[in-house]
């Protein structure tokens, strides 16, 4: 190959990174907040699908209460993802995974205290999940509106995550 020719390879190579860098990292940006809104969906679903379970199968009328908000406040969440989704054109699968769905009915089966023990249990874990998702790749997503979502979301988590330490969480959750 002559001088030349090497010379226009380099400069062909050149050109192509300079003009295809944006529309990779635009790719690999779609790609982060594809995987952030799926682990965030899937983690909304199993805390709205144990907590409708607690609502109906709680004992202790403050356990009852704090199913309800969760309810209310993760079908609302459910909502907003599903919205940031549809809004950037990003695909997503809702509904519980077949571990999820084992595990809500290992909750079920129980009955009294050690209902509303686990379900705290996994309020607990659910959050700390959370906290830890939206901490880690949610507040880091180049896509602003992810990130803007991570960020009005934490303050929620957190407080959702000290409710059930409160009544009881903690201690069965391993802290």
């Amino acid at each position: 190959m002559t001088s030349i020719a090497k010379g226009m390879t380099g400069l062909a190579l050149v050109f192509m990174n300079w003009t295809t860098a944006p529309l990779l990292e635009g790719a690999l940006a779609q790609k982060q907040s594809e995987l952030f809104l799926a682990k965030a969906l899937d983690l909304n679903a199993r805390t709205l699908a144990l907590a409708e379970k607690a609502v109906s199968n709680a004992t202790r009328p403050e356990v009852k209460k704090f199913a309800q908000q969760m309810v209310d406040d993760h079908k609302q969440v459910e909502k907003d993802l599903l919205a940031l989704a549809s809004d950037t054109k990003i695909g997503v699968v809702t509904g519980l995974s077949s571990e999820h769905r084992e595990a809500l009915s290992k909750l079920t089966a129980l009955k009294g205290d050690d209902f509303d023990r686990a379900f705290l249990t996994h309020m607990v874990r659910n959050h700390q999940e959370g906290i830890k998702l939206f901490e880690t790749e949610g507040l880091k997503q180049a896509h602003e509106p992810c990130r803007a979502m991570a960020d009005r979301l934490l303050p929620h988590m957190r407080k959702h995550l000290k409710e059930a330490q409160s009544l009881g969480g903690a201690a069965s959750a391993g802290r």
